[in-house]
């Protein structure tokens, strides 16, 4: 069965631990070091209780209280370097660095050679910014502690956040004759000489790792790297072929040739070596998609880079298929690049693998693609899925509710987006379009009042929204309601979009709503001079118009023509049977 250890065998073997690194009190001459009178038996006794109750408050978070009982330690056993040791461990526990290191720094000044009293003095003056006085505390612990290798290493640290990188540098240059060049200490001594200005030294260290191990393909690549960034593209192609020669399938040292020649501006030999760099599947895919990333960011102004991103992305779907991020990029650049379909199934992809880790913008990217592509009934579901997936993101709401409205549910598209208005944060535009949907919705419902009131909210966030503005006026029109302000606002849609043929008809509704018949003819002339194909409603408005204006026969002619261009009003094969108008 499982063995249980107490508490109080723990603070046992503590204070076994705290009696045994203990010292009598140390004899010196009078006026060097102070003279501490040793304790008799019963004295260490109470001390060695006092310990083990401390010791056993600080186990349980009670530090206050331990480190009173352990000042009371130091009070009847002054040169007791241990309580020194953990009052200042219990002061670092509650943030209290200044004390921590006077305690620390007492603790190490009556045991010089204690390797832990060292580091934790080491460790508060570093953590206080007080890096010149670390360095001899390091340089002591240097000396008494077995692993050299790391304390040296420290040492050098503090010494370069001194200041002293001449110093730093002698201190690796020791640490590296005890244990052999490696690419973290030239590196280090890189940066050293970097800051000292000398960047030829700098670049000299990783020479020598280089050639220190020939047979080491990294090195290579890593001094290609520093000659690259230094503009010295004919060494970084000589370092980069040595290193592809000794691994001709390593996909990063192809991929280092890439960006020399596209440097270069040899975009076919470059573009070759992107091409036999992807086709590495153990070439890392974060590597890949830096590339594409580049590569995307050019595709606006260079068609050629939009070429070679669509290549490579989906090469790296090929060799990928079961990693997300592979097909959302492939979907982006698919996207970015007006492929909006085919974009659409690499979104899919993306979600579909990415096992139990869905990312929003991922379905977000995906979501507004199947906007784009009007595929509403699928956009209605999955926008429903991402509210399920993602409660407290407002977009998925809106487009869920727009998708909804687009299929006549206007009640579900009133619930959805009375819902998802809540979680817009800090995106007015966003907002706004959400009340502009809503009352779209209920005014399809004849809930006017609630209709009228969110298109007051949206306007009021976005007072020149043309098509909120033409949207409003042309349901007043039809309902004859407030026909003022509906006139009012399509005067201001217009003046906005003075060329929109949409907002041109609804200002030549209003007008035949009022009966000013002549007004609304010149409105609809002027909206059919700018309409494109969409030309079905305007022609039935255009034959309403003559109608009332007399002109029968050519009424006739435009409601036929509004048939013709698919017009399915309630009223359009009525008047076109009877010569009669509707309404």
């Amino acid at each position: 069965m499982k063995v249980k250890i107490s508490l109080y065998t723990v603070l046992f073997a503590l204070l076994l631990t705290a009696c045994a690194s203990k010292k009598d009190a140390p004899s010196a001459d009078a006026g060097k070091k102070p003279v501490y009178r040793p304790l008799d038996e019963s004295q260490r006794m109470e001390v060695d209780f006092l310990f083990f109750n401390a010791q056993k408050e600080k186990l349980i978070g009670n530090y206050g209280v331990a480190e009173n009982l352990f000042l009371e330690i130091i009070k009847r056993d002054p040169g007791n370097a241990l309580a020194h040791y953990e009052i200042a461990r219990t002061s670092i526990a509650r943030q209290q660095f200044e004390r921590a290191l006077e305690y620390g720094r007492k603790a190490s000044a009556m045991e010089p050679g204690n390797e832990w009293y060292l580091r934790l003095e080491s460790d508060l003056l570093r953590q206080t910014n007080r890096f010149e006085e670390a360095i001899p505390v390091l340089q002591r612990l240097a000396e008494i502690v077995e692993d050299k290798e790391s304390a040296l290493f420290d040492l050098a640290m503090v010494q370069g956040e001194a200041k002293k990188y001449n110093d730093a540098i002698k201190t690796l240059n020791t640490l590296e004759a005890r244990t052999g060049p490696s690419p973290e200490l030239a590196d280090q001594k890189r940066q050293l000489w970097l800051k000292l200005g000398k960047p030829d030294k700098a670049l000299e260290e990783i020479r020598k790792l280089a050639e220190s191990q020939p047979e080491n393909s990294e090195y290579k690549l890593y001094l290609g790297q520093l000659y690259f960034e230094k503009g010295d593209f004919e060494n970084a192609l000589r370092q980069f072929e040595l290193a592809l020669k000794q691994e001709p399938e390593n996909g990063k040292i192809i991929l280092a040739l890439a960006d020399v020649y596209r440097a270069r501006k040899e975009n076919d030999k470059a573009f070759s070596y992107l091409e036999r760099a992807f086709s590495k599947p153990d070439l890392d895919i974060d590597l890949k998609i830096q590339v594409l990333l580049t590569l995307f960011s050019e595709m606006d102004k260079n068609p050629a880079a939009r070429t070679q991103a669509l290549a490579l992305g989906k090469e790296t779907t090929r060799l990928h298929p079961e990693e997300p991020k592979a097909w959302a990029m492939y979907a982006d650049l698919l996207y970015h690049s007006d492929m909006t379909a085919e974009a659409k199934v690499a979104y899919q992809q993306a979600i579909a693998t990415d096992k139990g880790n869905q990312k929003f913008t991922v379905w977000q990217q995906y979501l507004l693609a199947l906007l784009d592509v009007q595929e509403f009934a699928l956009l209605s579901t999955e926008g429903d899925k991402a509210v399920d997936l993602f409660p407290n993101q407002a977009l998925p709401y809106f487009l869920s509710g727009l998708a909804k409205n687009q299929l006549k549910d206007y009640t579900a598209a009133v619930s959805v987006l009375e819902a998802g208005v809540f979680y817009v944060s800090g995106n007015r535009e966003l907002e706004a379009s959400f009340y502009s949907s809503l009352g779209d919705a209920q005014n399809e419902l004849k809930n006017f009042a609630a209709s009228d009131a969110s298109y007051t909210k949206s306007l009021a966030i976005q007072p020149d929204n043309a098509l909120v503005l033409n949207n409003w006026s042309y349901y007043l029109s039809l309902r004859k309601d407030q026909l003022s302000k509906a006139e009012e606002m399509i005067q201001k849609a217009v003046k906005l979009e003075p060329k929109n043929p949409s907002y041109l008809d609804t200002y030549a509704w209003v007008m035949y709503q009022q009966a000013r018949y002549k007004e609304a003819l010149e409105w609809m002339e002027l909206a059919l001079s700018h309409a494109g194909d969409d030309r079905a409603t305007l022609y039935e408005h255009y034959g309403d118009i003559l109608f009332r204006l007399g002109d029968e026969t050519k009424a006739m002619e435009y409601w036929r023509k509004a048939k013709e261009a698919g017009m399915e009003s309630d009223f359009i094969d009525r008047k076109i049977a009877d010569g009669k108008l509707y309404e």
